[in-house]
């Protein structure tokens, strides 16, 4: 390893560009609905995303850890937890998130209406919301309390306020993440999407994405390049990257504690730290390859849009000039690509298409897209 540490960041010395310390609702009021249909279309196919167990059999998938959202932790009604034995499952109200979607473009569309149509339309979606509500019953689990709070931000688009997801745990919840690690929910690794070997129906590996990327590398160093992973959760990416002997260092992040302590544990010699992508701790131009498979889309599933600009922010500040990003998604490409624009020069998207999987594909799941991009 002729590599140098990675350095964090010091008190003294150069600060990271600063950023927003919130989203910015009063600018986009009129875009309401268009938000929650996209935030809640893209919760529903991260939660349908299969993906591949990389040791043991893993339980139901789900989009893997993400860093934390600008609302504050949900405060958890301990008792009543206790009380139920049920905790909030997203994946397990997949069905209710579809129905919100057609509920919410139904809003959507009927902002383009005259006064007249757009009230019938509107008057409609509430009372079929009511209706919802009435088959959940007076049950104060967490299930239940968390699909009202879904039904209450399309009523809040009925409306034409601003909806409030503070009190919604979604994938953009750090704590939803830590719970999950906790309880061994994913098994002892889960890859999300697909592992880094795992050939897609034309062949397209993230194994294969990479050693090409790092050829496109314009880093002057003496030494091999260190590399980042971004809410890796219990993945066994950065441990496969780190096989190849490519880079000098892999460094293994996510916002769960309980997933990097495990990870720590099971793979000694390799490096897994805490860090919050939003606010990494990490020096400017500290590594020359960074990672994130799913990290952005589990922010903009979680309707955490801020997060996704933050992260981005920080991508760009830890990344050294002629540096690559490798970033896989869900996300519409060129609307993703459009994201790193201020800082990276993205080459054509590649899709990942998961074999055996064109009937999901056709009824709505998502296609996945691998980009390659270089820091200018």
């Amino acid at each position: 390893d002729t590599s140098p540490p990675v350095e964090k960041k010091k008190k003294a010395g150069k600060k990271p560009k600063k950023v927003d310390e919130g989203f910015d609702w009063s600018a986009v009021t009129s875009k309401i609905p268009v938000m929650i249909v996209g935030g809640l279309a893209l919760f529903v196919a991260v939660g349908q995303q299969g993906g591949e167990p990389a040791a043991a059999p893993a339980p139901t998938p789900v989009p893997r850890a993400t860093t934390t959202t600008r609302a504050p932790p949900r405060q958890r009604s301990k008792a009543t937890e206790a009380e139920t034995g049920k905790a909030w499952d997203i994946e397990a109200s997949s069905d209710l998130l579809s129905e919100l979607v057609g509920l919410a473009e139904q809003v959507e569309k009927a902002e383009q209406m005259p006064d007249g149509e757009k009230t019938v339309v509107l008057d409609r979606v509430a009372k079929e919301l009511l209706r919802i509500n009435v088959t959940l019953g007076d049950a104060q689990d967490e299930n239940t309390k968390q699909r009202r709070a879904l039904l209450q931000v399309v009523y809040d688009a009925v409306k034409g306020q601003e909806p409030d997801f503070s009190t919604i745990t979604t994938y953009a919840n750090a704590d939803y993440w830590d719970d999950a690690y906790k309880s061994d929910k994913y098994g002892e690794h889960f890859e999300w999407f697909m592992g880094f070997s795992t050939a897609s129906m034309d062949g397209v590996t993230v194994r294969g994405s990479l050693e090409a990327a790092l050829g496109k590398l314009k880093v002057d160093q003496p030494s091999k390049p260190a590399a980042l992973t971004l809410g890796c959760g219990n993945s066994m990416l950065g441990v496969d990257m780190a096989k190849q002997d490519w880079f000098g260092k892999v460094v293994n992040t996510d916002i769960s504690k309980a997933a990097m302590d495990r990870m720590r544990d099971k793979h000694s010699g390799h490096i897994f730290e805490v860090e919050d992508a939003t606010n990494l701790t990490y020096r400017d131009d500290s590594f020359s390859v960074i990672v994130e498979k799913g990290l952005l889309d589990t922010f903009e599933a979680g309707q955490a849009f801020d997060g996704v600009e933050k992260t981005v922010k920080e991508i760009c500040r830890v990344t050294s000039s002629g540096g690559i990003l490798l970033s896989i998604s869900h996300g519409e490409p060129n609307g993703r690509q459009a994201t790193f624009k201020e800082c990276f020069v993205c080459d054509p998207f590649v899709e990942w298409r998961e074999q055996k999987s064109e009937q999901r594909v056709e009824k709505g799941g998502k296609r996945t897209y691998i980009h390659t991009c270089v820091r200018i």
